[in-house]
């Protein structure tokens, strides 16, 4: 699991080190509304599972929750925290995803099932097939992502209950603008967004969260029904969390004696249109990690190098210190597919070989399902063994070859990492930048940044990158562009 095996400083529970750093951030705080910012690498992971563990040592009363964004996330904290603390820690914390606390919450106190929709992107996309009062300048500005964002962070995130509230809403942290009859438009498009979900008898996950949020906050008055709180309760990968969701861990907080931590790294923030979290957290207290322990130094710099060279805000996610170096990451173009795949299957079997058995797995990441499918068919064909990134088999036992895309990458470490299909066209996809409203360029342009970042840093010492064609516009122009390198000298 990620940064849970990072050995960085004196000695602690379970065998997990923490640097001086991490171990202050890891020391519980009654009461305490906290915001934990650090690169990759730094041991946002390593903090959350410490502090959750001492958490439970030292406070005997009540429950615990150690959440994340995905389930997926949630088991792999689950086997980290069990390693670290033993089986009986799980007795009282709850390892969940953010999606099943809001379910449970809603459960706990109404009694009937929740189901929340797992593709929202497709029945965004239904209703805009579905409004053909839409001329052609309005479907290019309403796509789907645009869509999502607006109700996440505006409609659902700022609890407005009527078009009017929503006419009247700033929306300034916004890039497209909207007038009054656009707004009127949007409303009626995420009206019917939720009549398509009520219909097949499931919620939006935002929605979902913003009920369960109002039951966890009148839980908190005189004679109210009990909603099952926490005592303590710590979010990791939190810079992927909505406001709704925010608000959600806020509310179960059962009362000012208790404990909230988010640990967020903004600069990997990839799903959410907005840093709902560190807006949340803002009247809080900051704790910083900046050493990192996972990259070389070479990773870091080429990763950095891919972020916007014009955002002149100060980070909050850099790594300012890492003592591990090696070689640079590799750029390779080449003419074909056929070419660019042969080399990176000749480049992984040749790093099975050379990486030791308690080492993490070598990874392929694509920026495509397609894509990662053609790797993964070819690494196959080769004799090596592959699994699917987020599957059944992907677990730390093992040993194969992980396969995915960009997106799947986020929380994951690797020894070694090829970003296979990184080429103009793909990143980011071309039709996407044919077909959005220009306001909203900069957010998608900053979220394949953020890609490409955080999948540049799951690897802890190699790095290759490879394309055919014309590179990605958000890759850094080395002045001699490598071409179709021997793989034999990749090293």
């Amino acid at each position: 699991m990620a940064d849970a095996d990072e050995s960085t400083g004196h000695g602690d529970a379970g065998g997990f080190r923490l640097d001086p750093a991490q171990d202050a951030a890891a020391e519980p705080v009654p009461g305490g509304r906290e915001l934990l910012t650090g690169g990759p690498g730094t041991g946002k992971t390593l903090v959350a599972l410490h502090r959750i563990h001492r958490s439970w040592r030292g406070d005997r009363a009540g429950r615990l929750l150690l959440t994340t964004d995905t389930s997926a996330g949630a088991t792999r904290l689950a086997d980290g925290l069990v390693r670290l603390a033993g089986r009986e820690i799980l007795d009282r914390v709850d390892v969940l995803d953010v999606d099943t606390v809001a379910r449970r919450t809603c459960v706990g106190i109404t009694g009937r099932a929740v189901r929340i929709e797992r593709d929202e992107p497709t029945r965004w996309a239904h209703v805009l097939q579905r409004a053909a009062e839409l001329d052609d300048a309005e479907r290019r500005r309403y796509t789907p992502d645009f869509l999502a964002a607006e109700y996440r962070l505006v409609i659902v995130g700022r609890d407005l209950r009527r078009l009017d509230d929503y006419l009247t809403a700033s929306r300034a942290d916004r890039g497209v603008v909207l007038d009054g009859p656009a707004r009127t438009q949007v409303w009626r498009l995420a009206t019917a967004f939720e009549e398509l979900l009520a219909g097949r008898g499931v919620a939006s996950r935002d929605r979902t969260a913003a009920r369960a949020a109002e039951f966890a906050e009148a839980a908190h008055g005189p004679a109210a029904p009990r909603v099952g709180g926490y005592r303590h309760i710590v979010a990791d990968l939190a810079q992927e969390f909505s406001p709704a969701q925010c608000r959600l861990l806020r509310a179960l907080v059962a009362d000012e004696t208790g404990s909230l931590l988010l640990c967020v790294d903004d600069r990997q923030r990839i799903h959410a249109p907005g840093d709902a979290a560190g807006a949340f957290a803002a009247s809080g207290r900051l704790l910083r990690l900046s050493t990192g322990h996972r990259n070389t130094r070479e990773i870091i710099e080429f990763a950095t190098s891919v972020l916007d060279p014009d955002d002149a805000s100060p980070s909050t996610g850099e790594v300012t210190r890492t003592d591990q170096t090696g070689p640079e990451p590799i750029l390779w173009a080449f003419d074909s597919t056929t070419e660019e795949r042969d080399a990176v299957v000749r480049v992984v079997r040749r790093w099975r070989t050379e990486v030791l058995a308690d080492q993490p797995p070598c990874a392929v990441l694509t920026p495509s399902t397609r894509l990662r499918d053609q790797v993964d068919r070819r690494l196959r064909a080769a004799r090596v063994g592959t699994v699917v990134l987020g599957s059944d088999e992907d677990i730390e036992e093992n040993r194969a070859v992980r396969v995915g895309v960009l997106t799947s990458a986020a929380g994951r470490e690797f020894s070694r990492v090829a970003l296979s299909g990184i080429g103009a066209e793909s990143v980011p996809p071309a039709e996407l930048l044919d077909h959005i409203d220009p306001g909203d360029r900069p957010e998608l342009l900053r979220r394949w940044r953020a890609l490409l970042y955080t999948a540049c840093t799951r690897a802890r010492d190699r790095l290759l990158v490879t394309w055919t064609g014309e590179p990605s516009a958000l890759l850094p122009q080395p002045a001699a562009p490598e071409t179709r390198s021997s793989p034999s000298e990749q090293d």
